[in-house]
C-alpha cells in the first residue's frame, strides 16, 4: 500500500500545469502521511460557489468550465487518471 502511495506522490510533484494544483511537499510521522499542495486562494470551487449565492452566471460558468477541461486534458496528454 506504502509503495502505491509514494509514487502516486512522486507522480503528483512532477505536474506543472497552471490548471492542476501542485504537490509542493509530503511529509510522513509514524502514524501520518500529510501531503501539501499549493495554496489555493479564495478555497475550493464548492466555496466559491456558496459564496456566490449557489450559482455562476454563464461567463463564470465558461471560464471555469474551461480551465478544468484544459487540466483535465493535460493529465490526460500526461497519461495520469486522478
Amino acid at each position: 500500500m506504502m509503495r502505491y502511495l509514494q509514487t502516486e506522490i512522486d507522480l503528483m510533484m512532477n505536474i506543472k500545469n497552471e490548471y492542476v494544483l501542485s504537490l509542493v511537499d509530503a511529509k510522513k510521522t509514524q502514524n501520518n502521511i500529510y501531503i501539501f499542495f499549493e495554496f489555493c486562494n479564495g478555497g475550493d470551487l464548492r466555496r466559491l460557489l456558496e459564496a456566490k449565492g449557489g450559482s455562476f452566471d454563464e461567463r463564470e460558468t465558461q471560464i471555469i468550465t474551461s480551465q478544468i477541461a484544459l487540466g483535465i486534458s493535460y493529465l490526460g496528454a500526461e497519461k495520469i487518471a486522478h
